[in-house]
């Protein structure tokens, strides 16, 4: 679902466009369904977004009665923020995050050993990961290796 901005004979340009899901619940006898809607795009930048014909299932007009909710729905997405917490505990906004792949190699480089246990400790505890047994007869045997410039 999104507003109709530009239409070319291979392209059309959509703008805010939402990702719509139908989510079937049966409760007792009567099947139900759940509605929901996100940015179809979650991670990009702008509202514009550009989609070649061959890709498209039907454009249709939307209900007069839905307008009032897609606006509701934009407007409830252009007001979210994207945030990451730092190592240090600090938040930082999305705008605010570099994604210099010279800066990153640089960091990467300068991690020590006691940093990268203390990341891999972090993340274990965020996924639930408990040690057992085998694991804590591979625990000493860890090994960082350095990675290398090839591209998949």
């Amino acid at each position: 679902m999104a507003i109709l901005e530009y239409e070319s004979d291979e392209n059309i340009e959509l703008v805010y466009p939402m990702l719509i899901r139908l989510f079937p619940i049966l409760q007792g006898d009567k099947p139900h369904e759940h509605v929901t809607a996100t940015p179809y795009s979650q991670f990009a930048d702008s509202a514009h977004i550009t989609i070649n014909k061959r890709n498209i299932v039907f454009l249709e007009n939307l209900h007069h009665m839905l307008i009032p909710h897609f606006t509701r729905l934009v407007a409830e997405n252009e007001n979210a923020v994207l945030v990451s917490r730092q190592p240090d505990g600090s938040v930082k906004r999305a705008e605010d995050l570099s994604w210099d792949e010279e800066e990153m190699e640089e960091e990467a480089e300068s991690l020590t050993t006691e940093e990268l246990q203390k990341r891999i400790a972090m993340l274990e505890s965020i996924f639930g990961k408990e040690d057992t047994e085998e694991q804590e007869e591979t625990k000493d045997v860890r090994t960082f290796v350095k990675g290398n410039d090839t591209l998949h």
